[in-house]
């Protein structure tokens, strides 16, 4: 499939000349974007829409590929000595993009193995030479909701998988196995079929060093640690696999309307690790999570939660923290 989508291809739907019939191909469509782009000097839209598994991600990249081909080619950009010292031109940036937001947006469903799990919307701006400037991406309806719960033979996002290949994370945020957290466990699909966990991970850290417009230290490898600025990101998603694994057990006479966090081995290392690498205090988050604060007025009334409003409060919190950080991601 990769000669479909070649560089040799996307030349020929590129420098192909008026009237003249070609294959149909998303680099056509991508083709007269730009043309009309060129000609006409006006706004170009290309709506790729379809059900889930049809292909909407990927035809979205090769749209980028085929503009970022034809920038460059046509218009006679290069990458200059600044830009390999930045991590690469503002095409390569913007093509670096996807395996970002895919680990932290895309997930395995019943019927697509990288299925985008949000909406977007892509602007990219070209100067008046025809090159690529910038870049902007509007996200919307991200599925919070699969943070928490996910359907039989379907994943969560493809991060909180990928974070435990990587050796330093392991040890760094104490992970373990994606078997052993409920937010990865509950639909019995941990492995993706030819999906390597660990490659696609090594691939994303070299992406979020271009994309910061950097390179790695000499004799640092991209796979070691990523640009402190993403490693935000990498934290929040372990600290949201370790509440998940908080537990509750209901305060004996009061089943019905009071909790603790459990005492179990499982649970205190949860709350422990989630408190460290959020930087909170352990004992804040155990009151956060089993309790409610009512404030009235001037008065601060505090209530005991039930188990399960308890493990509603849990989820919120992780669905909260996870759309934050991916809108901060995504500008």
């Amino acid at each position: 499939m990769d000669g479909v989508y070649s560089a040799e291809v996307a030349e020929r739907y590129l420098m192909r000349q008026v009237g003249e019939e070609v294959p149909p191909h998303v680099f056509g469509i991508a083709s007269a974007a730009y043309g009309n782009l060129k000609n006409e000097q006006t706004d170009q839209a290309i709506i790729i829409s379809g059900e889930s598994g049809a292909g909407k991600t990927e035809a979205t990249k090769k749209c980028l590929q085929f503009l970022a081909e034809a920038a460059s080619r046509v218009a006679g950009s290069s990458e200059t000595q600044e830009d390999a010292a930045s991590g690469g031109s503002i095409e390569k940036k913007l093509l670096n993009a996807n395996p970002v937001l895919e680990a932290f947006g895309n997930a395995k469903t019943v019927r697509n193995n990288n299925s985008s799990r949000f909406g977007k919307w892509m602007v990219v701006h070209f100067n008046m030479r025809s090159q690529i400037c910038a870049s902007e991406i509007i996200n919307y309806l991200l599925e919070k909701s699969r943070v928490v719960l996910q359907a039989n033979e379907e994943r969560n996002y493809h991060v909180f998988y990928q974070l435990s290949q990587i050796p330093w994370m392991q040890q760094e945020f104490d992970l373990q196995s994606p078997e052993h957290f409920h937010y990865t466990n509950q639909s019995g699909c941990i492995q993706v079929p030819r999906m390597n966990d660990k490659e696609e991970m090594e691939d994303v850290m070299q992406a979020m060093w271009a994309v910061a417009g950097m390179t790695p230290p000499p004799g640092v490898l991209a796979t070691e640690r990523p640009p402190e600025q993403f490693m935000g990101m990498l934290r929040l998603a372990a600290a949201i696999l370790h509440i998940g694994n908080v537990q509750f057990d209901p305060v004996p006479g009061k089943e019905d309307e009071a909790c603790t966090v459990s005492s179990s081995v499982r649970s205190e290392r949860a709350i422990a690790n989630a408190a460290r690498i959020l930087g909170v205090d352990g004992s804040a988050l155990r009151g956060a999570l089993s309790q409610k604060v009512i404030q009235s007025g001037t008065e601060r009334i505090t209530t005991q939660l039930s188990v399960e409003r308890a493990a509603d409060a849990r989820n919120s919190l992780a669905r909260a923290l996870y759309g934050r950080a991916f809108d901060w991601l995504v500008k």
